[in-house]
């Protein structure tokens, strides 16, 4: 499983995916609007930071954070205040049909019904609440399950160690760009890394389209998006390290350090969309 460094997520528009073994930090940013139910904006929530637009599948009333390491509450006067939850946390989203159809409602896992409210004076208005973990997140059902498929585990996987590999090989790259002695080779570091990004990007579309073959309707509108931006931004991968490529053997190494810095941006975003959507297919509980 992949687990993106930053999450979130909107009431339409959400969400991580990952394990609760997953190494990395994750965060879910859940936003209160303008601090009333009627606010459209109330209950926005985004994937890293609010780079990563996802749709929740259509069961999730919440998101459990897995031994929630830190919680803060941030208000629009850029006031903070925060608590070390220490434990896993369920954050129930005001969906119709949910437990909390009208407010954002943060409490702890088991069945525990001791909220975490926002202390006082930031109780409202609220910008948002901010969590964070180093053990993923999972979407749960309004009876607080994480709602197992019902069907047969489906062959939907990315965990080549290329694709595992591919940041810090990006990494090397940039400091490749801008080492004196190292710049002239590495133009032969971007034309292999673009090999490996079309590579990937042949192989997501090959496990996409066999995922595809069985239709999941409590979730599926969910999955097609983020398998859809997984392979738009590993496209985008491909086309920065072409670029990269061609500035370096060029011998414009700024320009050059600029693609790589986009094709490394777009190859954690492919990896969130990625973790997602295994996270929406591989919904044992941990």
């Amino acid at each position: 499983m992949f687990n993106t460094t930053r999450i979130g997520a909107a009431l339409l528009a959400a969400a991580l995916g990952g394990t609760a073994a997953a190494a990395g930090t994750s965060s879910l940013l859940v936003g209160y609007g303008e601090g009333t139910t009627l606010d459209p904006d109330f209950g926005r929530t985004w994937i890293n930071g609010n780079t990563l637009e996802v749709i929740p599948p259509a069961y999730a009333c919440g998101r459990r954070i897995y031994e929630a390491d830190q919680l803060t509450w941030i208000a629009f006067t850029h006031d903070e205040s925060g608590v070390n939850p220490d434990q896993t946390v369920d954050v129930w989203l005001p969906r119709s049909g949910c437990p909390y159809p009208s407010s954002i409602v943060i409490e702890r896992n088991a069945g525990e019904k001791a909220d975490y409210l926002p202390p006082n004076p930031y109780t409202f208005p609220l910008e948002y609440a901010l969590l964070e973990t180093f053990h993923g997140s999972r979407w749960i059902d309004k009876f607080g399950n994480t709602k197992p498929l019902s069907v047969p585990q489906l062959p939907y996987t990315i965990k080549t160690a290329t694709f595992q590999g591919m940041p810090a090989q990006l990494g090397n790259l940039k400091a490749q760009l801008v080492d004196g002695a190292l710049q002239p080779r590495a133009y032969v570091l971007a034309q292999q890394l673009q090999t490996d990004a079309a590579e990937l990007s042949g192989d997501l579309s090959a496990r996409v389209a066999l995922r595809r073959r069985t239709d999941l309707p409590d979730r599926e509108a969910a999955l097609r998006f983020v398998e859809d931006a997984a392979s738009a931004q590993l496209a985008a991968v491909d086309g920065q390290l072409a670029a990269a490529t061609r500035y370096a053997r060029a011998g414009q190494y700024a320009e050059a350090y600029r693609a790589a810095d986009l094709a490394l941006a777009a190859m954690n975003a492919a990896t969130g969309y990625v973790g997602e959507a295994e996270g929406l297919i591989d919904t044992d509980d941990e």
